[in-house]
């Protein structure tokens, strides 16, 4: 014969805790049933009511977002610019002189003048 040994709390609190779980599902499974029938139309109905919303709003992002990227670019533009003549100064590169452009409007003015 076994000697029996007795069962410890936590076999026990298990024991319960399986018990109370299988009555909760029992009660549980025909009141989630009707609760998912009621909710239904109700979704249904929140899903038609933010579809036109959503849509509203996906343009409004998309404008935003379409000035944004000009904006962005635009800037970049710009700082690449700046960053261009500042390393060119710093190399000790001057600006171009455009001797060639100059002697021809001075000498287009004198002309118009003569």
């Amino acid at each position: 014969m076994r000697i029996r040994r007795k069962k410890t709390v936590l076999e026990q609190a298990a024991d319960y805790v399986e018990a109370a779980l299988d009555t909760a599902v029992e009660k549980a499974g025909p009141i989630l049933a009707e609760a998912r029938d009621q909710a239904g139309p109700a979704i249904a109905d929140a899903r038609s009511k933010a579809a036109p919303l959503l849509a509203q709003s996906a343009a409004i992002a998309s404008e935003r977002a379409a000035a944004a990227v000009e904006l962005a670019a635009d800037k970049a533009a710009t700082g690449r610019d700046l960053a261009a003549a500042k390393a060119a100064e710093l190399r000790g590169q001057p600006k171009k002189k455009h001797r060639l452009r100059k002697l021809l409007v001075f000498s287009g003015l004198a002309a118009l003048l003569g």
